[in-house]
């Protein structure tokens, strides 16, 4: 059971991997970082409440640059790349 569930998991990464583009890799990542971080201060709580802290502003960091990168990629696809798309089927001839 455990090495189809192993196989499986292996399986869906190399998919993902395939399929996502380079940003979508980023923001998915840089989620999965935090949960961690989430569960590592909660762990690291129960011995010592100080450098659990650390690790909840170090998560705290994480989100903000995940939010920060989202908003950047949201404006970039509304505003910017909609005009590079219509200038780049121009003709460059005068």
């Amino acid at each position: 059971m455990k090495s189809s569930m192993f196989k499986t998991l292996q399986e869906e990464l190399i998919r993902w991997f395939k399929t996502a583009d380079d940003r979508v890799k980023l923001q998915h990542s840089m989620l999965v970082l935090v949960v961690v971080l989430f569960v590592v201060s909660g762990l690291v709580g129960l011995l010592n409440t100080r450098i659990a802290d650390l690790i909840l502003q170090l998560a705290y960091v994480f989100i903000g640059a995940f939010l920060v990168n989202a908003l950047t990629w949201a404006l970039l696809h509304a505003f910017v790349f909609p005009h590079l798309q219509t200038k780049s089927g121009r003709s460059s001839r005068k």
